[in-house]
């Protein structure tokens, strides 16, 4: 338990420090879960794609363009997240 002298901010305060860091792991289990599932067969997981667009901006611009040559996504929405991020014009 916490001590006497920790205050309730404090313990608040840690505890949303390791939401967001899992949080964080838990996006970059998604996008590595995706990213074999697309190496393995590019429409598999399909229904994902534009979400897999997402992540990669985030984790890894290197295969990005790959996704977006031989996957199967929203057009308009991967133009606004690259835009978004300011990667095209």
């Amino acid at each position: 338990m916490y001590g006497l002298n920790e205050s309730y901010k404090t313990r608040r305060s840690k505890s949303n420090v390791d939401v967001a860091e899992l949080d964080e792991e838990l996006e970059r289990q998604k996008y590595n879960f995706l990213k074999a599932l697309f190496e393995k067969n590019k429409t598999l997981g399909r229904h994902y794609h534009t979400y897999q667009i997402e992540l990669c901006i985030k984790y890894d611009r290197g295969n990005l363009m790959d996704l977006l040559i031989h996957g199967d996504y929203e057009k308009m929405k991967a133009l606004e997240l690259c835009k978004s991020e300011k990667l095209v014009n």
